[in-house]
């Protein structure tokens, strides 16, 4: 066994999903050919929360944890969030938190994966198996580009690629912070070596390695530690932990900042 089909089972079985590792061994397909595009294996990299006592934490660049910066959670959402009422669609974090917990609810899988009037499940995101093609396994930069448009970040392109969703909000005045909250990017860069331009700008771009990488991921965060993001395998947005060693480096967050949110408003 190679080391990249190694590296594909340890994540697989990190998961439970041993089906698709014995799949991916049988077919011959080479990490690069299984990871076209932006790959994403979140699901299959479901880590447990880290053990702290008090609520959820989030993971800053260097893997220190810190608790939440700013109220109370409950799974992850704002105690105060009205779930019920749809907020102004004004790329306000509360708009993008309301529009990123309700996508796994207003995902349409009958209809090609349809988010918010986006297509996620096309030719450039889908990967073929022995068993057949899996639509939407690349989709996590369409489904993060659909929340943020949906929420009314209107410099927000729809795109398939997850570094495009992050440069996007970078240029419109958002930027890394060490502590995660509702309504910002998390992006992933993977552990290993490959041939893809690292996801990072400004001080992440200053602290983080130089060398490209394997695979990418981005999400959208809904509280500390949590994120709704496209579950490869499942092909759909799906919420979960940020906290994914296993494929992952630490990750990074992207955050509006206050010049950007007082630009919005005039």
């Amino acid at each position: 066994m190679n080391r990249k089909k190694a590296i594909f089972l340890a994540s697989v079985l990190g998961g439970g999903l041993v089906m698709a590792a014995v799949l991916s061994l049988l077919s011959g397909t080479s990490m690069n050919g299984l990871y076209s595009g932006d790959a994403d294996l979140s699901l299959a990299d479901a880590s447990p929360l880290p053990n702290f006592d008090g609520g959820y934490v989030s993971v800053d660049g260097s893997g220190k944890m810190h608790a939440p910066s700013s109220g109370p959670k409950i799974f992850g959402f704002l105690q105060s969030q009205d779930s019920k009422k749809p907020p102004k669609a004004n790329c306000s974090r509360k708009a993008i938190i309301y529009y990123a917990s309700k996508a796994p609810e207003n995902f349409q899988e009958e209809r090609k994966g349809l988010l918010y009037g986006v297509r996620t499940h096309t030719n450039a995101t889908a990967i073929d198996t022995p068993v057949g093609r899996i639509a939407g396994f690349n989709s996590c930069a369409l489904v993060a580009s659909s929340i943020l448009r949906k929420a009314g970040c209107r410099w927000s392109k729809i795109t398939a690629n997850a570094k495009a969703v992050y440069d996007a909000a970078y240029r419109n005045g958002w930027r890394p912070t060490i502590f995660q909250d509702g309504g910002c990017i998390v992006a992933w860069n993977a552990r290993w070596d490959g041939e893809r331009t690292r996801i990072g700008r400004g001080v992440h771009a200053k602290t983080m390695p130089k060398n490209r990488v394997l695979f990418r991921h981005v999400g959208i965060t809904t509280g500390s530690n949590i994120s709704v993001d496209n579950s490869g395998l499942m092909s759909r947005p799906s919420e979960s932990s940020t906290y994914r060693p296993i494929l992952y480096e630490p990750p990074i967050y992207l955050c509006p900042s206050f010049k950007s949110a007082r630009r919005k408003k005039k």
